[in-house]
């Protein structure tokens, strides 16, 4: 590599870059060249990531400012990445302000650069990862449109596999209604850790695909399905009375109805053909 300052001597050497790596080269003094790996990763809370390559004195004190005082603070030659939240900082050397406010955004990962060359320093600010472009408020019709159809189908599946069930077998079909939920879980954690897709995306049409062949077969069975009639209190008090009546022999008679309950009414015994008896 030639450089373009006449002051500067050639380097000659090796470039190695990765796949998936942030790799920066930096370049001081007589031919130094030191290599860093950033993690491109954006940070989970949403703070930006910040690191500072200089060629300053060792003991020089390197800051970053806001109207609230220091907030990130670095000794020269020291190169960890720290994070900061969004907003407009002043660079410190020492205590000369160096440049410009800098803007940090919500998720951007950065890398700054400081020469220093006697008296005069220069600063120049890298993007290593771009800073995050979708307002979070996106979010909310997309938890409101889920939660509307986690409410219609879970309470509705729900209703359905207990009332379609047999009497002695409810429990047993609203366990399984709860099985093929978490075989969906299941199922969806297979995909994502076994990583078919290098982005997300694809993996978003997939499980939509699925959704839509799911739909599809259940449209199917609801069509072809036959709905049992659903039972009411008083036929179930028929039933049992009329069980009854079979344990003990009674002579079946009509039911009334009185109040919201069933009477039977035993027919009265003869005394007469008792007697003959």
């Amino acid at each position: 590599m030639t450089p373009k300052t006449a002051n500067c001597d050639p380097i000659t050497g090796t470039f190695q870059i990765n796949s998936a790596e942030a790799t920066t080269y930096y370049i001081h003094g007589s031919g130094n060249v030191q290599r860093f790996v950033d993690n491109p990763e954006k940070t989970n809370n949403g703070n930006a990531k910040m690191r500072f390559l200089s060629n300053t004195a060792t003991d020089t004190t390197i800051t970053l400012r806001d109207k609230g005082g220091v907030k990130m603070e670095r000794k020269s030659g020291n190169w960890t990445v720290g994070e900061l939240s969004k907003g407009e900082y002043d660079l410190y050397i020492g205590n000369t302000k160096v440049g410009n406010s800098i803007a940090l955004k919500i998720g951007g990962v950065y890398s700054m650069s400081i020469i220093q060359q006697g008296t005069k320093t220069a600063r120049e600010l890298y993007q290593i990862t771009e800073p995050n472009g979708v307002s979070m408020l996106w979010i909310i019709p997309q938890y409101v449109v889920m939660t509307l159809g986690e409410v219609m189908y879970s309470v509705t599946g729900l209703q359905f596999s207990f009332n379609e069930a047999p009497q002695s077998m409810k429990s047993v079909l609203t366990g399984c209604w709860m099985l093929t939920i978490a075989v969906g879980n299941l199922i969806i954690v297979f995909i994502a850790e076994a990583k078919m897709f290098d982005e997300q995306l694809w993996e978003f049409l997939m499980f939509a695909i699925i959704m839509w062949v799911d739909m599809a077969i259940f449209a199917v069975l609801a069509w072809r399905y036959r709905s049992i009639p659903i039972k009411t209190d008083e036929d179930y008090e028929r039933e049992r009375l009329e069980m009854e009546e079979k344990e003990h022999g009674l002579e079946k008679v009509p039911a009334r109805l009185s109040g919201g309950a069933v009477t039977a009414v035993a027919p009265e015994e003869n005394d007469n053909e008792n007697s003959n008896l």
